[in-house]
């Protein structure tokens, strides 16, 4: 069953009384949202200001961040070269500052620094600290945000000032590792681990390393051992000779030099086939560049090799080993382009090559030691580099094994000859901390 409701009266003069109510309405809601519209104007404008000033706030904030951290870091740095006083600092930091605010296209026009450096010297520790008034363009709302900017940022030195010992290798394990009762001793200097593995530095069995710093990229693996206690998580370092070119040389001027029982000088030059010298031979290398090409640097027996101003370059396909008996005495080059390197592997040399000292008396080796693309192995019962006045080592790989001890000093008040570049003085041994 439908129902139909109907309405009574005349249908045209409810239309007309419809529309003028409407009519009523609509005045008045215009008065309304007038008025409310009023009175909610300030506070939009309130609301608008703030929105934007506190954009900038934050904008200049972190500009002002990022560049505290970079001016924190070259502080930082210029302290683990020098003995930097703290208004230098200072100086640096605040250069560095400016630098970074001009590269991030901050306005010119924009309000001046404050910049402080502090130096917390038994921690080897700089905090930067920088200060900005910030200046809104709503006047009305300062109140609501601070007036100044404040950037506060910590560096460490993690390496101050000299390599012993770079190990390249960037992701594999063991980049350092010390096995059995090998130690190792850096005397003065600092030792760094460049591999990112969970295990980059290992010191195992009862092995220890003792120090100026120890610093792993990656974790460390027998922490007890190592003295100071090794620093994880470190930066990488990139390569400090990757810039040092290998020497040039022409054609063969030796074939297959082989050295038995013998008491000989040689001169420099490039020697093809390799350099044997066995049995209980003498050998002295004048001073100068020794190229070795497609063969061994083999020294064995109870074979000794000493040399003052000499540098030898092992090429794509040869490597070094020195016998358990033999006597080590070498000084590197002080001038041209091996100046300072005692040994340069070449670095087209493939990852398999070992180079490696068994030497029981290989106490003066003075320079770097760059094999870039090998594994260095001190093994049995080597003594290397205690009366040295400096030795560096720059290698893919440090291995240590039986019972060695490589002492590596980084005296070079005591001789003429040349730290090379990054060797004495890290370019990057600070890290953000704070």
């Amino acid at each position: 069953m439908s129902r139909t409701v109907k309405f009574r009266g005349n249908s045209g003069s409810m239309r007309q009384a419809t529309a003028a109510a409407f009519r009523r309405f609509a005045r008045d809601r215009d008065g309304s949202l007038a008025i409310s519209f009023g009175l909610a104007l300030p506070v939009l404008m309130l609301i608008v200001g703030i929105s934007i000033d506190y954009g900038r706030f934050t904008s200049q904030s972190m500009s002002l961040a990022a560049a505290a951290d970079a001016a924190a870091l070259a502080a930082a740095k210029e302290m683990s070269l020098t003995d930097t006083a703290t208004n230098d600092l200072t100086s640096v930091a605040k250069s560095v500052i400016q630098r970074q605010m001009t590269a991030q296209e901050v306005s010119s026009s924009a309000p001046p620094l404050t910049v402080t450096a502090d130096i917390a010297s038994a921690q080897l520790e700089v905090t930067v600290r920088a200060v900005q008034p910030f200046v809104p363009y709503f006047g009305i709302i300062a109140q609501f945000l601070p007036s100044e900017v404040v950037a506060r940022s910590v560096a460490r030195v993690v390496g101050k000032p000299n390599i012993c010992v770079l190990a390249l290798e960037r992701s594999e394990p063991g980049a350092v590792f010390l096995a059995k009762s090998a130690r190792m001793t850096g005397d003065g200097c600092s030792v760094f681990s460049n591999s990112s593995s969970a295990y980059g530095l290992i010191v195992r069995d009862n092995a220890q390393m003792k120090a100026k710093s120890v610093c792993s990229a990656g974790g460390v693996e027998g922490a007890g051992a190592i003295d100071p206690q090794a620093i994880s998580d470190c930066p990488q370092f990139s390569d400090p000779l990757s810039s040092r070119p290998a020497p040039s040389f022409g054609g063969c001027d030796y074939n297959g030099t082989h050295i038995n029982n013998q008491i000989v000088k040689l001169r420099p030059g490039v020697y093809c086939g390799g350099l044997k010298v066995d049995g209980s031979s003498t050998v002295t290398f004048e001073s100068g560049e020794y190229i070795i090409e497609n063969g061994a640097f083999w020294v064995s027996g109870t074979s000794k090799i000493e040399g003052d101003g000499v540098s030898f370059y092992l090429g794509d396909k040869t490597f070094m080993f020195f016998g358990p008996d033999t006597t080590l005495s070498l000084t590197t080059m002080r001038t041209g382009v091996m100046a300072g390197l005692l040994f340069f592997g070449s670095r087209n040399q493939s990852k398999i090559f070992t180079h490696t000292i068994l030497s029981k008396n290989a106490q003066k080796l003075v320079g770097t030691i760059y094999l870039p693309k090998n594994s260095f192995v001190v093994d049995g019962e080597a003594a290397v580099g205690g009366d040295s006045a400096y030795t560096a080592i720059v290698a893919r790989r440090l291995v240590l094994l039986a019972g060695p001890h490589l002492v590596l000093n980084s005296n070079y008040d005591q001789t003429d000859v040349p730290g090379p570049d990054g060797i004495r003085g890290a370019t990057e041994p600070a890290r953000l901390v704070q």
